[in-house]
């Protein structure tokens, strides 16, 4: 990688600034003719209480700002080609041995990634304008953003069916936008010689949208696992679920099969929900807000500060329950062998569905398929994501021990968890950092609660 830089700061009187910067990077990951970008920024200031000579005794603060910019990223190594590896065999066909490497060579085989000699380097542009404001002797404090973010040409790893001889293909994405606001509000409601309690809401709200793709197709798949698949889709929020439904009326009301014989032939699904012939977007896993809440309570040389997290809003796909009901361990399946009737409106008749049929193994191993029954909708979560709990030693004994500082802090992490997902933990990425994808839990670890210990000192 080779790169050069330049930045230029403009400042008129402290209360105007001006910063330009520009880059252009050379990689070898990418291939020639496409190996070279530039991106540009750039972003200006206002103190506006201090340009207007404006100091009323309520306002401490006030500055608006705005900026542009870009950033370029390139592909990580070897993404263009599909390369060999040394490989071994051991095993046995119709009787007949196979060891490999054959007497004593060595052998190679394809690597699953699939190259691709096409990618162009990624480009975020973005767009963003806020406020800052202190208030009150800095008791109240305001920051708000709003943005703008296009990716373009954004470099994802896809998964392919395993039948062309590969699991994963590198591709570039189109056009994706990201726009919303964040909030942070600064609280400092006591503020005494002995006593002090601070506290810190901050806010998020993304919408995201794909605008459009790169190549013949309009759907990108990110991670499958079962009935649901996570995709990028023109006109879809970002990694969107994607799977089969049952079949609804107008109404909204699952259609069923209310006919006893088809072509005079028994119909084997009468009395069951009809599926949808083709998949469909069925969940999203974009919340509508994310939130937390610091407080932070200081008396003399304790302190004690905790943190809750909120999201609201959004869709996960439960492939664990799915797995579960198709293997038959689940609770849902408990009636297997009970008469029931599906709640539902008749196929041909429209009226409420009076039916009894006994679901048994195959309607319960069949579900798996319909991953509309497993995606949980308007989720939402509060957490108290850390508890921390300090102890500084007066500066009387810190002296004695010739030391500027000694702080002794206990600290808990996800104590608690409130939520309506049925699942052990709604923050769940089922491939971690191997795709974009996310909203699926299948058999996934909840996050880890911990507890620890840390002594802090300088001398």
């Amino acid at each position: 990688l080779v790169q050069g830089y330049a930045s230029a700061q403009l400042d008129y009187k402290k209360w105007l600034t001006l910063n330009i910067t520009g880059r252009n990077e050379r990689t070898s990951t990418l291939a020639k003719g496409q190996n070279s970008f530039f991106y540009p920024s750039v972003s200006l200031g206002w103190i506006v209480n201090e340009s207007l000579n404006w100091n009323p005794s309520w306002l401490d603060y006030l500055k608006i700002r705005t900026s542009y910019a870009q950033v370029g990223n390139d592909a990580s190594p070897y993404s263009l080609a599909t390369y060999y590896s040394s490989t071994t065999l051991n095993g046995s066909i119709q009787g007949q041995t196979l060891n490999f490497p054959f007497n004593g060579l060595a052998g190679s085989r394809l690597t699953r990634p699939l190259g691709n000699v096409n990618l162009k380097p990624e480009q975020i542009t973005s767009y963003e304008g806020g406020i800052e404001t202190w208030l009150f002797r800095n008791r109240i404090g305001l920051d708000v953003s709003v943005y703008k973010n296009e990716s373009r040409n954004q470099i994802l790893p896809v998964s392919i069916p395993t039948s062309t001889g590969y699991s994963s293909f590198t591709t570039n994405a189109g056009l994706i936008v990201n726009k919303g606001i964040e909030a942070i509000l600064t609280l400092v409601p006591v503020n005494t010689s002995a006593f002090r309690w601070s506290a810190v809401l901050n806010f998020s709200h993304n919408q995201s949208m794909v605008h459009s793709l790169t190549g013949e197709g309009s759907m990108i798949s990110l991670m499958s696992t079962n009935g649901g698949t996570q995709v990028i889709m023109e006109g879809q929020p970002f990694s969107v679920i994607y799977g089969r439904a049952l079949s609804t009326n107008a109404e909204g009301k699952t259609v069923i099969d209310d006919r006893a014989t088809i072509n005079g032939v028994p119909n084997t699904n009468y009395g069951f929900p009809i599926p949808e012939a083709t998949p469909s977007v069925i969940g999203d896993p974009n919340p509508l807000w994310n939130a937390g809440l610091r407080n932070t309570f200081t008396y003399k040389n304790f302190t004690l500060s905790f943190l809750f997290d909120n999201r609201y809003k959004f869709d996960i796909y439960n492939s664990t329950q799915a797995q579960m009901v198709s293997n038959g361990v689940s609770k849902l399946t408990e009636n297997r062998y009970d008469q029931i009737v599906f709640e539902g409106a008749g196929l041909t008749s429209g009226k409420p569905n009076d039916i009894k049929v006994v679901p048994g193994e195959t309607w319960y191993r069949s579900t798996i398929n319909y991953g509309a029954m497993y995606v949980e909708k308007d989720l939402w979560w509060i957490r108290l994501r850390d508890l921390n709990v300090s102890y500084s030693l007066p500066k009387s004994v810190l002296d004695r021990l010739k030391l500027s500082e000694l702080e002794l802090t206990f600290t808990g992490r996800n104590l608690l968890l409130f939520t309506n997902y049925s699942g052990p933990d709604p923050d769940v990425n089922l491939r971690g950092g191997f795709t974009n994808g996310f909203g699926s839990d299948f058999f996934n670890y909840p996050t880890t609660k911990s507890y620890g210990v840390s002594l802090h000192a300088s001398f």
